[in-house]
């Protein structure tokens, strides 16, 4: 066969060639496309209307560009996001305050489809110096993700922990609740702390560097029963109480602010109140889990109106729960969010990102999440204990 003249080239084999580079240059905007959107089961996310109009081409290219990276970010953690039934020993606190919606929060991650099991909740009693007034409780609730069938030689079957806190409006010295909740987490690190202690004999080696503390720590297998992770409820807004309790509780355990009851409130409410509670607690130096996002991308995307960032807010089924009668959780800043659930109704317009949440502590975040939790341990070890 003669070879083909310069330039000449079968058409047949144009044409190959051709629909063969088409289909990778599609391929490859698909591929990019899929780096910026948010998985289908958040699809809910997309068209939740901004606080407020554009101002302007400035405005309206900063949301665009938070909200890409909200995505973007999104997509990244779910490309290497555990299965539940994977996600090892954790141990989730609820605080708050009184009759906000603490418990029913912990009842809508326990009907998930991803919990197995319930076991019989376990009542923890803290100690206090005052015997004549009535001891808080704090109440552990032990759950699985792990299907009984698929249960691995050592694996503990009962592998999550929910720790509901009484709420502040318990007692008229909030004190007398934040105390015994600050000393359960400190009275989990003591036997961890024992472990590392080197002063058996004088001869004992240094302690292991920070590092290497936090690599043995954050594995998922109950290597010590910390408190991985704070979600604090606020209802409307954020009293000077959350702020300090907040505070007490970052030094030993990561904090994410969580808005509850949101169908009470109109989307625009929602995104105000984020924007208050970062702001609140920026000035305060509270540092808070941003599950990825740093302080300003927060800030932005609340002041932008974007959802799917910290704080997270949840429309949860209302059981009066805490104790009922709402503490002080309500009380002023009601506003517009009280008008929205008037008339016996729920605001079918609401924001409820309880979806992102409970992917971001089961599937998403749990590697990031221990990780702080070991790093927090470490800190109030150096610290002297």
């Amino acid at each position: 066969m003669k070879g083909w003249a310069k330039g000449m080239i079968p058409t047949s084999l144009y044409n190959h060639v051709t629909t063969q580079q088409h289909l990778q240059q599609q391929q490859q905007q698909q591929n990019q496309q899929k780096a910026h959107q948010i998985p289908t089961r958040f699809e809910s996310f997309r068209n939740i209307p901004n606080n407020d109009d554009d101002d302007g081409d400035g405005a309206s290219d900063k949301s665009h560009h938070i909200l890409l990276r909200i995505r973007k970010l999104l997509a990244l953690k779910e490309k290497r996001a555990l299965h539940p039934s994977n996600c090892g020993t954790l141990k989730i606190m609820i605080a708050g305050d009184s009759g906000i919606g603490k418990t029913t929060l912990i009842k809508t991650f326990l009907e998930s489809h991803d919990f197995q099991s319930l076991t019989t909740t376990t009542t923890t009693t803290t100690t206090t110096t005052n015997t004549t007034t009535t001891i808080p409780i704090i109440q552990e609730i032990k759950a699985s993700t792990i299907p009984p069938a698929t249960l691995q030689f050592g694996e503990h079957p009962e592998n999550i922990t929910f720790v509901d806190t009484p709420g502040l409006g318990s007692f008229m010295d909030c004190m007398m609740v934040i105390r015994p909740v600050i000393d359960y987490i400190t009275t989990l690190f003591h036997p961890t702390s024992q472990l590392f202690s080197s002063t058996i004999v004088k001869e004992s080696p240094p302690p292991p560097p920070p590092h290497l503390l936090v690599n043995l720590l954050k594995s998922g297998t109950g290597t010590h029963s910390h408190v991985d992770i704070c979600l604090y409820c606020i209802l409307h807004r954020l009293k000077p109480v959350d702020v300090e309790f907040m505070r007490l509780l970052s030094g030993h355990v990561s904090v994410v602010p969580v808005i509850v009851k949101g169908d009470t409130m109109k989307p625009k409410d929602v995104f105000l109140l984020k924007q208050s509670i970062l702001e609140i607690v920026s000035r305060a130096n509270i540092p808070i889990y941003g599950f990825g996002l740093g302080e300003a991308e927060l800030i932005d995307a609340a002041q932008m109106g974007v959802p799917g960032a910290v704080p997270f807010v949840v429309a949860c089924r209302n059981d009066d729960d805490d104790g009922g009668g709402g503490g002080g959780g309500g009380g002023g800043g009601g506003g517009e969010g009280e008008e929205a659930a008037a008339a016996g109704g729920v605001n079918v317009n609401c924001l409820n990102e309880v979806e992102l949440l409970r992917r971001g502590l089961f599937c998403n975040n749990v590697q990031d999440i221990r990780h702080l939790a070991a790093e927090r341990f470490v800190a109030w070890k150096l610290r002297g204990s």
